[in-house]
Formats: structure tokens, C-alpha cells, sequence
């Protein structure tokens, strides 16, 4: 485990159109087109000026060493973790290749315990990239073997888990960002459902419903 600083790099380039094979257009691959984000560069945010405890999973290329960011700027380290492989190239920091953190951690449980956390949640989002259809290219074909990796190694980090959370998305497509309300409220079942575990985990007294009707309240008028 180690942290780095976040070099800045130049950003945009092309758009890539829908579906198009990631070989056919080697400028989408590249960490300039990556890093665009929105975010500046100059007086970039960084993780001294958060308000909570924030800490950026990634995977060093050449070692598979997990790596955890906790220091510097963010834009790189949120660009290194989100570096997904056959997507983007990896993203050089401080003379180090990362990629997808979660090559490393699929859920980043076991950093959390490092850090100290006594409780911990994770959240899995389980559902297999291709379920009925062929893979219409490359890409689709990657992430599915990135699916089955990930439930084939579960247990090592759900061990580090008081509790895991998987909000059914079985028929999601990865792409299907229109069905955008359905996923969030997939998650907020889940949540919800999960709630008297996460109280008891926390040793929160249990919500009493309330047997009496509210008192009503008189209404003021506004002074005019």
C-alpha cells in the first residue's frame, strides 16, 4: 500500500461515437482524452481541502500492487482508478502506471480496515455485463471476464465487510444510462431494506412508530 502525489496533465481530444472498436480509434485510449473530467488543473482540489476522510483505490500496472491515494491533488489518482483496461491507458503518476482500482479491490472493504474503520459497509453491484445477447465488441467481451473474475474473488474482501449490500441490477446493461432512475431506485430499496441491520450494526435504538396523531399547528399569518 503506498500514496502518491497527482501530476497534471493536458486534456480533450476527439469524441469517440457510439460503439465504435477501441483499435479502430487509438486517440480514445489515450490518458489526455481520459483526463478531461471537467475539473481544472490549476488549483486542483485535492485531499487536504476535503471535508471528510477520502481515500482513491487504484492498481499499479507492472506489480498488480494495491495502491490507496490519500495525499496530493485528485484529479489523477480518480482518473487512475477509473482507468478501466481496454478502455483507457494507464495513468502515469509520479513515474508509476495505475489502473482500475478494482483489479485490486473489487470492493475496497480491506483498505477501509486499514485505515482504522471498525465498520464497514460494501456495496456490490453483482450482475454479470452479458446475459443473453452476444458481445457486440471488444469492450463488452472484457468486462464480462472482468464480472466473473469479481464474483469468483468476492469472499476476499466481503470478509472484511460487517455487512454487504447488493441492490438487484440483474438486466441493467452497462451502458443503459436512460434506465438511470430505475438503478437509483434499485439502490435505495436495497438500502432501505437494510436498514435494521445497519442500525443494529451501529447500536441505534429501533424507530418507534408513532401511535398518536401530531398535534396540528395553528397558523400565523404574515405580516404585510
Amino acid at each position: 500500500m503506498s500514496s502518491a502525489e497527482a501530476v497534471p496533465s493536458p486534456a480533450t481530444a476527439a469524441p469517440v461515437t457510439e460503439s465504435i472498436l477501441f483499435y479502430q480509434r487509438p486517440e480514445a485510449l489515450t490518458p489526455e482524452r481520459h483526463g478531461n473530467l471537467h475539473l481544472k488543473k490549476e488549483g486542483d482540489f485535492g485531499f487536504a481541502k476535503t471535508t471528510n476522510s477520502v481515500a482513491i483505490t487504484a492498481t499499479e500496472f507492472r506489480t498488480g500492487e494495491a495502491v490507496v491515494f490519500t495525499k496530493g491533488k485528485l484529479v489523477d489518482p480518480i482518473r487512475a482508478s477509473c482507468a478501466y483496461p481496454g478502455m483507457f491507458l494507464p495513468v502515469e503518476i509520479d513515474g508509476r502506471s495505475y489502473i482500475d482500482g478494482m483489479l485490486a479491490y473489487a470492493v475496497p472493504t480491506t483498505p477501509l480496515r486499514q485505515m482504522g474503520a471498525e465498520r464497514v459497509i460494501g456495496i456490490y453491484l453483482s450482475a454479470h455485463w452479458n446475459n443473453a445477447k452476444p458481445p457486440r465488441h471488444l469492450f463488452e467481451v472484457i468486462g464480462q471476464c472482468f464480472s466473473i473474475a469479481q464474483a469468483k474473488l468476492a469472499e476476499s474482501w466481503k470478509k472484511d465487510a460487517n455487512l454487504v449490500i447488493e441492490p438487484n441490477v440483474e438486466g441493467f446493461a452497462y451502458d443503459c444510462f436512460e434506465r438511470t432512475p430505475e438503478l437509483i431506485a434499485a439502490g435505495e430499496a436495497a438500502m432501505r431494506a437494510a436498514l435494521p441491520q445497519v442500525r443494529a450494526m451501529l447500536e441505534l435504538p429501533k424507530v418507534r412508530k408513532e401511535t398518536t396523531a401530531p398535534v396540528p399547528r395553528t397558523p400565523v399569518a404574515a405580516a404585510g
